[in-house]
């Protein structure tokens, strides 16, 4: 679990992350996911939101939303 979040549930909220492929929107959507939070992740390259993905869900966490734009 992210370390900044680790007191922080949120569970029930929906965070839209734009530029969720690389570097600050791709930590972001990890460590909101990793809270219980659920993720509309965009981003500009099909295959980092795909590889985004896999990685949420290998934590075993949910997403619900990977948006290429």
């Amino acid at each position: 679990m992210s370390i900044f979040l680790k007191d922080i549930n949120l569970k029930g909220k929906t965070a839209l992350i734009t530029g969720a492929t690389k570097g600050l929107g791709r930590g972001s959507a990890i460590a909101i996911a990793e809270a219980g939070g659920n993720i509309i992740a965009i981003g500009r390259n099909q295959l980092e939101l795909d590889s985004l993905k896999k990685e949420i869900k290998k934590l075993k966490l949910i997403t619900n939303h990977l948006i290429a734009m």
